[in-house]
């Protein structure tokens, strides 16, 4: 996967976060929000 496109895979999951958590779905989030910390420790 190219930098690019992990950035882009990024933003469209914070987006997807953003509105798991407006819709109360904490499970959801929490998952996604480990795989976001995962792609930031890949691009590192």
């Amino acid at each position: 996967m190219s930098k690019e496109a992990l950035i882009i895979a990024i933003l469209i999951a914070l987006i997807i976060l953003w509105f798991t958590e407006t819709l109360g779905m904490q499970k959801t989030s929490r998952i996604l929000a480990g795989a976001i910390d995962l792609g930031f420790a890949v691009l590192r």
